[in-house]
């Protein structure tokens, strides 16, 4: 290929790449503020799935920093949680590690934003503890 022929592929490369990165920083949910996450999360119970919906689970997040989750199909374990001032929620349950997410919103949507990626996974909330759990 000549250097004439190159410059509409190198072009639309770029204009790919110019896409992903206004993506990558507008279209993205922002985490939302402590103040904010407070009150949509404590003492709610939160239903959502990881990855796949194969991997659903439920999580209530108690006023007093207990927490409960349970997979599909697996034992329910007690934890706690904490909000960082940044608006960081982090849940640590025994044998798994601490992980901590930003929530944000995607339209209607409350979503948890990996750190880092940037990579988001929805969930509902109900208020209180649901049944059972």
């Amino acid at each position: 290929m000549t250097q004439r022929q190159m410059a509409p592929v190198a072009l639309l490369v770029v204009l790919l790449l110019a896409g992903v990165a206004w993506w990558h920083f507008a279209v993205r949910p922002s985490a939302l503020p402590a103040a904010e996450v407070k009150p949509l999360l404590a003492d709610h119970t939160l239903l959502g799935a990881w990855g796949s919906s194969s991997r659903r689970y439920v999580l209530y997040l108690g006023p007093d920093g207990a927490a409960t989750y349970r997979e599909v199909e697996l034992a329910a374990v007690n934890g706690s949680w904490r909000l960082e001032d940044d608006g960081t929620v982090c849940l640590v349950f025994d044998e798994m590690a601490t992980n901590c997410y930003g929530v944000g919103r995607e339209g209607e949507s409350l979503v948890w934003i990996l750190p880092g990626a940037g990579r988001t996974y929805p969930f509902t909330t109900q208020p209180g503890r649901i049944e059972g759990l």
